[in-house]
């Protein structure tokens, strides 16, 4: 035979004949054998008993030095594999070799499937953990993972990117949002071949603290942009998959299309409350009122009036999730007015749409 897999006897015999170039039997004592990989146990004379069954890398092929005969090579090769090829070589005591036997050395069937460990992960329907598949034949010897599959209860969460690495099956494991400590478990098969493995699930914090700017674009007496920084903070209410949320955003307004002559920009700082539900792990909406305090600067030709002012929205929006964060679109309307009122030109009245990103910190 060429080829020995590891669920194999491990046990070859190989008949050695020694002829000169004439074609006539040679004295068996006139070569050695030797092997590169495993060990010989037992050469033995064709029809006969063992002459000897001592372990042996290299061995002459007449131990008892009679003449003459061929010769039977016990060739033991373990089932461990470190090699493609094992090779058994009859050499001169020169060291010429006169003949070889290559056996390729395959891996068995798949015998087992093994999930290493898992760290923790917090369930808050972004973090992942990976998961790692293995699978060994009878001898220990790691196998392509043909076939592989990897399951979680879709209540839990879900599998990403899986595949095939070398001699590893691997995703990785990405929990839904959750409020309490929870476990999951995942599932490796190959064939009728299973394993199984848990993750512990933290819930996800109970508050965080966000950041993030946005760009408004509205219309109230005239055109206007405002763009600013935004801090805020998501509280999640324990039961519920939604958050409440608090913000504070300081801008700068600038109207863009002011009555001629009239240069107009205001300064909110506004506090927003919301309630921010998540319908999905990548998608949350957002409703929720937002009240603030403002200076405007409106320059008239060569006069300039410094006012101070209020403001109240309705704000409506949803997020999406994008790397770290949150892209956001709001719509917001609402009302507002200045001390003297005459000065509220440009106000953010009514209807805006905000752009903006938020991530947590």
């Amino acid at each position: 035979r060429t080829v020995l897999s590891a669920d194999d006897p491990r046990t070859l015999v190989v008949e050695v004949r020694l002829f000169d170039g004439a074609g006539n039997a040679v004295p068996a004592q006139a070569a050695s054998v030797d092997v590169d990989f495993g060990r010989i146990d037992t050469i033995t004379p064709i029809d006969s008993t063992p002459i000897d069954s001592t372990p042996l890398d290299s061995t002459p092929l007449d131990a008892s030095a009679s003449a003459g005969g061929g010769r039977k090579v016990t060739w033991f090769l373990p089932a461990a594999l470190s090699r493609p090829t094992a090779t058994l070589t009859v050499r001169l005591p020169s060291g010429e070799v006169l003949g070889q036997k290559n056996i390729s050395l395959l891996a068995g069937k798949p015998a087992q499937v093994s999930l290493p460990d898992v760290p923790a992960v917090v369930a808050d329907g972004q973090s992942s953990v990976p998961i790692a598949l293995r699978v060994v034949d009878g001898a220990g010897n790691p196998l392509v993972p043909s076939g592989a599959k990897l399951t979680v209860d879709e209540a839990q969460g879900r599998l990403v990117g899986a595949t095939v690495d070398g001699r590893w099956y691997r995703a990785r494991f990405v929990p839904w949002p959750r409020d309490r400590d929870d476990v999951a478990v995942i599932t490796g098969s190959v064939g009728s071949l299973t394993a199984e493995t848990t993750v512990r699930l933290l819930p996800r914090p109970r508050a965080r603290l966000l950041v993030g700017s946005g760009l408004l674009l509205g219309s109230n007496y005239g055109a206007l942009v405002q763009t600013g920084p935004e801090l805020s903070l998501l509280v999640r209410l324990p039961g519920l998959d939604g958050s409440v949320h608090a913000g504070i955003t300081t801008a700068l307004l600038q109207s863009v299309r002011a009555p001629a002559g009239v240069d107009h920009r205001a300064f909110p700082v506004t506090l927003e409350a919301a309630w921010r539900p998540l319908l999905t792990p990548d998608l949350a909406l957002h409703a929720g009122l937002a009240a603030g305090f403002l200076l405007t600067d409106e320059a008239r030709g060569a006069a300039r009036i410094v006012s101070p002012g209020v403001l109240a929205q309705l704000v409506l929006g949803v997020g999406h999730r994008l790397g770290p964060g949150f892209l956001e679109l709001d719509v917001r309307t609402g009302f507002g007015d200045t001390f003297p009122s005459s000065a509220a030109v440009g106000l953010p009245l009514g209807v805006a749409a905000v752009v903006g990103y938020r991530f947590g910190i």
